[in-house]
Formats: C-alpha cells, sequence, structure tokens
C-alpha cells in the first residue's frame, strides 16, 4: 500500500461532486485557489496533510479513506450516512442562505437519488 496522488485526487474530486460543489465553491470552502484544486484532482499535485484534514472534515470521510481508500467494514453504513447529511446541510444552508424555498423537480430528486446510490458503489 503506498500514497497515489492520483487516486487521492480522484477521491476528492468523487466527494465534491457528491456534495454537490463545483471547482470554485469547493476550493473557497477549503481556502485553496481553484487551479491548486483541479492540480490535486488530477494528480498533479499532492495536498497537504492540513489540506486532507480539512477535505476528510468536510467531505465527513476517514483520513484512511481520503490517503489510501480503505473503509472499515462497519463502518461504510456510517460514513455513507455521513456524506448524506453533509450534503444535506450543505443544501440546507444554501436554501436558508439564498431565502428560497426549493422544492425538489423529479429531475432533481432522481440526481440526489442517484447520488446516494453512488455511495454504495464508493464503499463497496
Amino acid at each position: 500500500m503506498y500514497f497515489d496522488p492520483k487516486e487521492v485526487g480522484k477521491r476528492i474530486a468523487k466527494l465534491r461532486e457528491l456534495l454537490g460543489y463545483n471547482q470554485e465553491q469547493y476550493s473557497q470552502k477549503i481556502n485553496i485557489s481553484r487551479s491548486a484544486l483541479s492540480k490535486i484532482e488530477i494528480g498533479d499535485r499532492s495536498p497537504s496533510i492540513d489540506l486532507l484534514i480539512e477535505i476528510a472534515e468536510l467531505s465527513g470521510v476517514t483520513l484512511d479513506y481520503l490517503i489510501l481508500g480503505r473503509t472499515p467494514q462497519e463502518g461504510n453504513k456510517k460514513l455513507g450516512m455521513q456524506l448524506v447529511i453533509s450534503f444535506l446541510t450543505e443544501l440546507e444552508k444554501r436554501v436558508i442562505k439564498t431565502g428560497i424555498t426549493i422544492f425538489l423537480s423529479a429531475n432533481m430528486f432522481l440526481q440526489i437519488l442517484a447520488s446516494l446510490l453512488d455511495l454504495h458503489t464508493l464503499y463497496d
């Protein structure tokens, strides 16, 4: 087992997408430039341990998952639920911040459902 920046980048990109952020939004959340995030996601740059901690906290995953792609067997459901909770919390913050009531269209509901189902493949 070794550190693979390309695989770490793929996991970070996947988490960002599951949380519903574009690169600009996510880079602001983790206090780096969009271009730095882009380089990390394609594996051209390795994130610092401090940045990995920030990403893990924001995304609701473990450092073990971010760095090595490992999840504890018993923790898979908990980890998936943490991602769902993080996603819904961020969605709620956006709704409250803009003051707009959002009614999920069938299409948006299906997209969220597909993302949640994608969690299953992420942790198997």
